[in-house]
């Protein structure tokens, strides 16, 4: 995946460059996930030549990167007690990560990285931030699982342990070995659980609007601490065919499948108007009065 990631780079940017066309900005984004190996690791290995780092000095430069980003990740807090086995699958993740992704094992996407003309790999950062400890997301399925014909060993989208501060913690880990790219928070988002057209609250009693407000503040609260941030994308503007069901409801809009046509919703699956809030954080941003500001980010009342 390094080194087709590597050739579409090049192939893009020798295209626009053929063609006269203003310079394109290329990434790649894989959801943020605590485990170094399965996250940040590609993107150091990307960055690498950017930063001035010889194919030699790799596993040192790697070995810096894990054990930076392990310290800002520490920092998070911590929203839902784990337990010990879950603690300890996670702490089993990380090791296995470290001996199995050495650099001796990722030939082809070394060679992609340095035997390349172009030094760059990236024009900007992209992630996707939702739970992102692998102690939350293992689960077994529970009897209302079963019941459900839900046979997976993971947390539902639904159970995803809702933690903003962290997503704050996390920007700040996409700047180590960044070179000063930017970072595009390309998803972020909560959902509810629809189950044969029956909404049910979240176990956190948590809304999109204040889900927005939580989350788009710590945004902010990154951006003046120094993250480059250039953009937020919340996940998603309605509710869509997730990963093969249709009971996780993240829209903004929330979809009547029900009835034919189907009918779009002004409100979000639990009756929130998440739409409206999310449109009048935006708008009071804009306009920088810092009252409407406060207003928009403390309001319970969209």
């Amino acid at each position: 995946m390094i080194d087709a990631h590597c050739r579409a780079y090049d192939a893009i940017h020798r295209i626009y460059s053929e063609q006269g066309w203003e310079a394109p900005r290329v990434s790649y984004n894989t959801i943020n996930i605590s485990v170094y190996g399965f996250d940040k690791m590609v993107t150091d290995m990307l960055n690498a030549r950017r930063n001035g780092v010889e194919r030699q000095d790799m596993p040192d430069y790697l070995a810096a990167g894990k054990q930076a980003w392990d310290a800002e990740v520490s920092r998070c807090p911590v929203v839902r007690k784990a337990s010990v086995i879950n603690t300890g699958a996670e702490r089993l993740l990380d090791r296995l990560a470290t001996r199995l992704l050495e650099v001796s094992r990722l030939g082809n996407g070394i060679a992609g990285i340095y035997g390349s003309d172009m030094s760059e790999k990236l024009d900007y950062l992209a992630v996707d931030f939702y739970d992102p400890f692998a102690r939350n997301l293992i689960k077994p399925p529970t009897v209302q699982d079963l019941r459900e014909k839900r046979f997976n060993f993971n947390a539902e989208h639904w159970e995803w342990v809702l933690n903003p501060v962290a997503m704050y913690h996390f920007l700040k880990a996409e700047t180590i070995n960044s070179g000063g790219l930017p970072v595009f928070i390309v998803e972020n988002g909560m959902c509810h659980k629809v189950y044969q057209g029956r909404v049910e609250q979240r176990r956190d009693a948590a809304t999109t609007d204040t889900f927005l407000q939580a989350y788009i503040f710590e945004a902010m609260r990154a951006m003046k601490d120094g993250v480059p941030i250039i953009g937020y994308l919340y996940w998603t503007m309605v509710d869509n065919y997730e990963w093969g069901s249709f009971d996780p409801r993240f829209g903004l809009f929330t979809m009547d499948r029900s009835r034919s046509p189907v009918k779009i919703s002004s409100v979000d699956a639990w009756g929130t108007n998440a739409a409206g809030a999310f449109a009048g954080m935006i708008s009071a941003l804009r306009g920088g009065d810092q009252s409407k500001i406060v207003e928009a980010f403390t309001r319970d009342d969209w």
